[in-house]
């Protein structure tokens, strides 16, 4: 009798493994086997990363062109590959948000292939239209918003660890966010990632 269940157990845990493995097997299967910068890897910066990695945005460099993006390489494989970066705290199975700048596993796998397999370029012919941004200070959502709140400045060190602080704006009652944005007074200011409307 002990042996029926030892064996049922045994079973059970490899019809576990394998149904728990099957997404990595299916991202590993999207990924090129040689990605390039121009048809791989930049349209994964276009969609998660030039919001922030762009001329007069808060991060450090570019990812707009190869030349800007290939020195720091290694650099975004470590951030990619333990999800430091793009920043995003939610969690990625519960729920659909837009926008969404989270990665996949094969967008995350891609990006850390192109690094291994010595980072190339590729065909410029091969990459997507340059982005187009919406002027600074707009609003990106599409309607205009119904609620405009300011809240206390926030003074954050030139160097040091990303912060992440969550400033409180009074609304005068309680609100649903849809959308929202935080807009610096200034290109010497940052633009917040979160806040709590109360």
């Amino acid at each position: 009798m002990s042996f029926r269940f030892a064996f049922v157990g045994v079973v059970g845990a490899v019809v576990t493994a394998a149904v728990v493995t099957l997404p990595a097997a299916d991202a590993k299967k999207d990924v090129p086997a040689n990605p390039t910068f121009t048809k791989d890897v930049l349209p994964i910066f276009q969609k998660a990363c030039q919001d922030c990695h762009r001329p007069g945005q808060m991060a450090p460099f570019s990812l707009i062109s190869y030349e800007e993006a290939r020195p720091w390489a290694r650099s975004i494989k470590d951030k990619v590959v333990s999800r430091y970066m793009p920043p995003w705290h939610l969690d990625r199975t519960i729920g659909e948000y837009s926008p969404d700048p989270s990665l996949s596993d094969a967008e995350v796998e891609t990006i850390a292939r192109w690094v291994d397999t010595g980072a190339p370029k590729g065909d410029p012919k091969d990459a997507p239209q340059p982005r187009v941004f919406p002027a600074d200070h707009t609003w990106q959502f599409g309607e205009e918003p119904d609620l405009i709140v300011t809240s206390p400045p926030i003074t954050i060190p030139a160097n040091g660890p990303d912060l992440y602080p969550e400033p409180e704006a009074a609304t005068g009652r309680r609100r649903t966010v849809r959308n929202g944005r935080h807009q610096a007074p200034s290109k010497k200011s940052i633009r917040l990632p979160s806040a709590r409307v109360t």
